[in-house]
């Protein structure tokens, strides 16, 4: 099995949440991969203690979510008028929300913020530390700088996904 962070970075990218990441770098990472569902519904049943149901309820969420997301990409990939895809995308983000809602628990739903938030701040310190590379030379940066600055890009970063994203 993969680790956890991998598996989530795998899903996050997938879904489209860090859709300003491949907005503001070409960098492949390896959030890319191959996404594995029984990986996810793992990882979320171990960092958020799902029981009985709700690894089930989760999973049929997510496939949900995938399908509808993917059929909207799908639907506008070739279309010359793309107006109406990110509140499209922005609906079936909503949808999975609301489902992740009814199914977990206010302690559950704040550990699943939680975790999606670290993820994502993970994913944007590595963006950031491949283009603060990128930078180091003509900036001379040393290592210690590099490594100092990459958290707070990384955070600026995530700030700057969630305002494009909140008002796409």
């Amino acid at each position: 099995m993969r680790t956890s962070v991998a598996v989530m970075k795998t899903f996050l990218a997938r879904a489209g949440l860090v859709l300003a990441a491949v907005l503001l770098t070409s960098t492949a990472s390896e959030a890319q991969g191959d996404l594995d569902l029984d990986d996810v519904v793992d990882t979320l049943t171990l960092h958020l203690d799902l029981t009985g149901d709700q690894p089930s309820e989760i999973e049929g969420l997510l496939v949900t979510f995938a399908t509808d997301w993917n059929a909207i990409q799908e639907k506008y990939e070739d279309a010359e008028d793309k107006d109406g895809m990110i509140d499209e995308l922005k609906a079936v983000q909503g949808a999975y929300q609301d489902g992740l809602a009814t199914v977990l628990s206010d302690q559950q739903l704040e550990a699943y913020e939680q975790l999606i938030d670290q993820i994502m701040h993970e994913i944007f310190s590595e963006v950031a530390e491949l283009k603060l590379r990128d930078l180091q030379p003509a900036l001379e940066l040393s290592e210690d700088q590099l490594m100092q600055l990459k958290p707070v890009l990384g955070t600026a970063l995530v700030d700057v996904a969630k305002l494009m994203w909140g008002n796409a």
